[in-house]
């Protein structure tokens, strides 16, 4: 009975993770609060009147970003279907850039809690069925609470870690294509407030010429 448990706690979790991957690309801000931040960085924005517009997503070469009127950009990495030569992570960075009143734009990266638990299920189960069968020998078969709470964030810091390592070059692809839309979103604002401008000072003259 303690198996069939076991194995249907899995399935839900796996179920769950998936579903999670594919919210992701709902841009369901809930998705992007769920996670384990890795990494931080401040991007400096050379522009006070920067606001992100209404629910806008754009795709570039690398990254998908969905613009909020939160203060918020949620983005990801592109979904490629069987795209083995991009699978060298399997946890896959989820981020949120969120707008300062300090002209900054400050990214939080988060890897997955959902696949993160579901890895965690499988070895410590892994591990608990093989103390069952093999005797107590097995390394880690035999983890008290403490221990095993222990080795899930020692394991969670590798995993990070690695996705760091193997993750980054399209991290700062991501991070490079969210300068050039900042830059687009400057560019678009300041004209737009320039032709707002010009409309306002030709209005007394559109004025006099009525009463004339």
């Amino acid at each position: 009975m303690k198996h069939e448990f076991f194995f249907i706690t899995g399935a839900i979790l796996g179920f769950l993770t998936l579903a999670e991957i594919l919210l992701a690309y709902t841009f369901w801000p809930f998705i992007y609060r769920m996670g384990i931040p890795v990494y931080k960085k401040t991007i400096d924005v050379k522009s006070t009147k920067l606001s992100l517009p209404s629910s806008r997503t754009i795709k570039k070469s690398e990254g998908v970003f969905h613009l909020n009127t939160n203060g918020k950009v949620y983005f990801l990495s592109r979904f490629r279907f069987l795209s083995f030569n991009r699978s060298k992570a399997f946890l896959h960075f989820r981020c949120i850039a969120t707008l300062k009143p300090t002209n900054k734009i400050v990214v939080i990266v988060k890897i997955p809690l959902g696949m993160i638990l579901f890895l965690c299920f499988w070895i410590k189960n892994y591990l608990w069925f093989s103390g069952i069968n093999n005797g107590p020998h097995i390394p880690f078969s035999n983890l008290g609470p403490i221990s095993f709470l222990g080795m899930i964030y020692l394991f969670i810091f590798i995993i990070a870690l690695m996705n760091l390592l193997m993750e980054k070059a399209r991290m700062d692809t991501m991070i490079r294509e969210l300068r050039e839309i900042l830059k687009e979103l400057i560019k678009e604002q300041e004209e737009y407030a320039d032709s707002d401008a010009r409309a306002e000072e030709l209005k007394p003259r559109e004025s006099r010429l009525n009463l004339l």
